[in-house]
């Protein structure tokens, strides 16, 4: 509903031209207490029809001011309706017409998802390092309901955390959770008859193993519940990896300036702004984390001829390197973008990933 409020206009009389307190007026009006707008509305009808002023006329002057002012007031009252009246139209127009629904488009994982992955990742932990002496954080997620453990040590894990989340057609979350876990090494070669203290060492180290476990949840205003134990289950399939697309050998001017450019980047060997095209916002690594950077190779996308290169020539390299830091060498790559200037190449961007092979 549109709340509307009553207008109503009035004029003085020749013997109150205000308007407030006259005898010819009902007692009931003549107590109402004086309206904020009366004075206003006076300056308009004196700026109508001029100064007022008393005579021997019995207050024609008054009379006259009164004559102009009514029209005024009437025009202000009607065109206050006239507004009320449309107002009203557009609000029912509006109450009537069918409600717009926002839409909304979800990304990512939702909060019931993380709510979940959190619940199941703690819910592997807790039945990993149950043991039969040891199961009371076990016993928190499944109450009366746990099983007895019987193993004697718990088994270490870490970087336990949701892979999946899946919703089932009965509405179950089904939670995929990855981690790592310690696991005595068996695959080291033994000599049945004369086993060497060395293979007996090397059999005994544990690994840290890649594994995979679901859990079964369900879910009731916000509060989760397991539905059994966690099953091992394999770990996804790995892709093979698509081929990149450098496919030529580079010049020894390209590799000069590519080898330049990563000392100043990552060793702090140099300034770097000398390499690197003007405006292309290509700072150095601050503190610079490596001694040394070894070129090991450079490989470009199209084939870059030897010599000096002309002036805007581009040069897309695929350059892997050794980083050194003390008695710590990793091997790393880079994908760079190059582009000629003045007769010298400039590193022009550092790609955040290496070119494809384009398909045929």
């Amino acid at each position: 509903m549109t709340k509307t409020e009553s207008i109503s206009a009035w004029t003085g009389t020749s013997s109150d031209p205000e308007g407030l307190e006259t005898d010819a007026k009902p007692a009931t009006f003549r107590d109402r207490p004086k309206r904020a707008k009366a004075p206003a509305f006076k300056l308009r009808a004196e700026k109508q029809a001029g100064p007022v002023h008393e005579n021997s006329d019995g207050g024609r002057a008054n009379l006259y001011i009164q004559a102009k002012a009514r029209p005024v007031g009437v025009a202000v009252a009607w065109t206050a309706v006239g507004l009320m009246a449309i107002g009203s139209t557009l609000g029912a127009a509006s109450f009537l017409a069918p409600e717009k629904k926002a839409v909304v488009q979800e990304s990512g994982v939702s909060p019931q998802q993380q709510r979940a992955g959190a619940e199941a990742a703690g819910f592997v932990s807790a039945w990993l390092s149950a043991t039969s002496t040891d199961s009371e954080a076990l016993i928190r997620y499944l109450g009366p309901n746990a099983p007895g453990m019987a193993s004697r040590e718990p088994v270490e894990a870490r970087n336990l955390s949701a892979a999946s989340v899946e919703t089932s057609a009965d509405g179950t979350l089904v939670v995929t959770v990855a981690g790592e876990v310690k696991t005595p090494n068996t695959t080291a070669a033994k000599d049945p008859v004369t086993p060497s203290a060395s293979a007996s060492t090397a059999e005994a180290k544990p690994e840290w193993v890649q594994r995979w476990w679901t859990v079964a949840l369900s879910e009731k205003a916000g509060v989760y519940s397991v539905l059994g134990m966690p099953s091992p289950v394999p770990g996804p399939g790995r892709a093979d990896a698509p081929t990149l697309g450098y496919q030529h050998s580079a010049g020894p001017e390209l590799n000069k300036a590519i080898s330049d450019f990563l000392a100043a980047y990552a060793a702090g060997t140099g300034d770097v702004s000398r390499y690197v095209t003007p405006g292309s916002g290509i700072g150095a690594i601050q503190p610079a984390p490596y001694t040394e950077v070894k070129v090991r190779s450079v490989t470009t996308v199209d084939e870059v001829p030897a010599g000096t290169p002309k002036d805007r020539t581009q040069a897309r390299a695929l350059v892997v390197v050794d980083l050194v830091v003390g008695n710590v060498q990793q091997q790393s790559q880079y994908a760079l973008t190059l582009t000629a200037r003045g007769g010298q190449w400039e590193v022009s961007a550092v790609e955040p990933a290496p070119v494809l092979a384009q398909k045929k």
